[in-house]
């Protein structure tokens, strides 16, 4: 497939930046390999001094494999093609004692920062926000995407936030940097931590600065729409008034608020990069005409965004249906019947076949259906890999080898499996001299602080810290598991045999992951940034919510739920900038068929009335209607 006119153009402009305002479906991330290959074979740039930012693992894997189809070389590393979070920790790695962390420093995830709030919590005494911590970690999160976390936290509207006990902003202060204490206490950063250090050196130290914005050649940026205030500092400040960027993306698919992501950054690109230029790729190669009319009918009634006309070449009589059901039972057998219909007649697979959601809970009867009539699907974004209790427990091990005073994973570690360590012997072994968990434990053991059986326990856990930088990844891992027989754990905490040779492949896998790492620090890096879903290669059908479909597409797809409080969500009522979001997270829904779109609403899911969503009376005019509570339910689908 050759370049289209406006694709060729966009690959070969680097005079001044450019924003390439692409609608779904027309080949985006073709330009931007291309544009890639272009900067290395007719630029001669160094394709290591490209930084090419991804926003999932997946996509960078992805692109590095496009590329290096396309580039005149033998060999191509790619060393900068990767997520921001990567690549700005690798520009922090050899600068951490510039914010005054060493190299050990370990990297928590959601569920590490969410122990910590937990602890916060504990520590302060206030019982009634454990149910509501989650609300503390977004907060927390979105104030470290401000330039003055502080600020931002003191002028928090607390009276605004649900489901939450009363707050004041003097308290919001103070659990703040207690947070921060606390990640100091474990020399760890976490994940809002990255950015905002490396926005932080970047603005104040011009070395450091002028290192980086000198280094890369070209700044390449998939799904600008999706970037946050700290995010689009760091670029501005890498690319120093100098044409050397491009970003890539879709305004209309802006679906990532709650994340802090901020469409204005890509709508007023012109206002932060005053000489660029826009470029409009509007022909979406995915769908049909009336998906993309329809689609085009229903974002038109957002206000913030880059007005476009997408069009497709894709001819097709078969307009968007949209289905009114008595109910979800009716429904969830309705699809069903048609996913099977899709498999006959048109010969799809049931990989080609998606079932969308705003609500994770509405997709409870469709699995219940699909169970009873024994077809098989797959719900994307379900416990991923490294979420296994088995990995999680493993991993507790090499993190804490990685970092000595990462007090989090310690504790994971000496329950798993339990070996008399409680929360008692633990307090007191904090309590004791040492600078970092390791020392202490010698303390303990020279001091005869704990009993013959917790000293031979803590005795083991210092073997492995004198061999952990010896050792590779992938033998740390067999120490671990010869040490602490952890073959007999994984057979206790397992229901049955088949659960527990289940988990022991899991490690297994983990293992295979080790192999190409020689260094543990290396390896714990590789795992922190990893965010892929375990792949399941089965054919089956794909249920997901919409946001985890973004990016995809499938033959035939149908959204459920498409009712008030569920799409648009009763949380975005009364607020015009959460409510286009929900109007864009429909788009995404639609965009993502190529054939056939069923979009559809009940009258109850088994509680009260519920009324249309009012996006479908914005698009009633470019569908069929279907209203199964008056029509034969065989005759239902004879266009097709």
């Amino acid at each position: 497939m050759h370049l289209s006119k406006i694709q060729q153009e966009a690959v070969e402009y680097i005079k001044t930046p450019l924003l390439l305002c692409s609608g779904a479906g027309s080949g985006k991330t073709r330009v931007l390999t291309h544009k890639f290959a272009y900067l290395i074979n007719e630029l001669n740039f160094n394709p290591n001094r490209i930084l090419c930012i991804t926003f999932t693992n997946k996509a960078a894997n992805e692109l590095k494999e496009r590329v290096s189809k396309l580039v005149n070389t033998d060999s191509l590393h790619l060393t900068w093609v990767s997520t921001i979070h990567s690549s700005c920790l690798k520009m922090l790695r050899n600068n951490l004692n510039l914010i005054e962390f060493n190299e050990e420093t370990s990297i928590f995830g959601t569920k590490e920062r969410n122990k910590l709030i937990k602890k916060i919590i504990k520590d302060f005494r206030w019982n009634k926000f454990k149910k509501s911590f989650w609300i503390l970690s977004e907060i927390i999160g979105t104030a470290k995407n401000q330039f003055e976390p502080i600020k931002y936290l003191e002028n928090y509207e607390v009276e605004n936030i649900i489901d939450i006990p009363k707050i004041t902003n003097e308290q919001l202060v103070n659990f703040f940097y207690k947070y921060m204490e606390e990640l100091k206490e474990n020399n760890a950063l976490d994940f809002d931590d990255i950015l905002w250090y490396t926005w932080y050196l970047l603005y104040n130290n011009i070395d450091f600065r002028n290192k980086w914005s000198n280094y890369f050649q070209y700044i390449l940026i998939d799904e600008y729409q999706d970037i946050n205030t700290i995010q689009n500092a760091i670029f501005q400040l890498l690319v120093n008034n100098k044409p050397k960027i491009t970003a890539v993306g879709d305004d209309y698919q802006s679906i990532f608020l709650w994340r802090s992501a901020d469409p204005k950054y890509f709508i007023d690109f012109d206002s932060f990069y005053p000489n660029g230029k826009i470029m409009f790729m509007e022909q979406n190669y995915r769908s049909t005409v009336p998906i993309i009319e329809s689609s085009n009918e229903l974002i038109k009634n957002n206000e913030f965004q880059i007005q476009k006309k997408c069009f497709s070449k894709t001819k097709s009589i078969i307009k968007p249906t949209i289905v009114k059901y008595d109910n979800n039972i009716k429904e969830a057998r309705e699809i069903i019947s048609n996913c099977k219909l899709c498999v006959e007649r048109f010969n799809y697979n049931l990989n080609d076949i998606a079932i969308l959601f705003r609500v994770r809970a509405l997709s409870r009867v469709i699995e219940e259906e699909l169970v009873e009539n024994q077809i098989p699907y797959r719900i994307v974004g379900a416990i991923e890999f490294l979420e296994r209790r088995e990995i999680k427990d493993m991993l507790s091990y090499l993190s804490f080898l990685n970092n000595l005073k990462d007090k989090i994973s310690f504790e994971r570690l000496v329950s798993a499996p339990r070996r008399g360590i409680g929360t008692k012997t633990i307090q007191n072994l904090y309590q004791l001299q040492g600078n970092d968990i390791a020392d202490k434990i010698i303390t303990g053991l020279k001091g005869h602080y704990f009993s013959k059986n917790i000293n031979t326990n803590l005795s083991k856990i210092l073997n492995l810290v004198s061999v952990r930088k010896t050792l590779t990844p992938l033998k740390l891992i067999e120490k671990i598991y010869e040490d602490f027989k952890f073959e007999e754990y994984l057979g206790k905490i397992s229901s049955d045999e088949v659960e527990a040779e289940s988990k022991i492949e899991n490690i297994k896998e983990l293992k295979s992951m080790s192999k190409k790492y020689k260094e543990l620090p290396s390896f714990m890096e590789s795992i922190q940034l990893l965010i892929e879903n375990k792949k399941e290669e089965r054919d089956a059908i794909n249920l997901m919510t919409i946001h985890a479909a973004k990016g995809l597409e499938f033959k035939t797809i149908f959204v459920i739920g498409l009712e008030e409080s569920y799409l648009p969500h009763f949380l975005s009522y009364g607020e015009k900038e959460k409510l286009e979001e929900e109007r864009r997270l429909l788009y995404v829904a639609m965009t993502r068929a190529e054939k056939f779109l069923f979009l559809s609403h009940c009258i109850t899911r088994g509680r009260g009335a519920l009324q249309p969503s009012r996006f479908l009376k914005e698009i009633y005019n470019k569908c069929q209607i279907v209203d199964t509570t008056e029509e034969i339910i065989d005759d239902r689908y004879r266009d097709i």
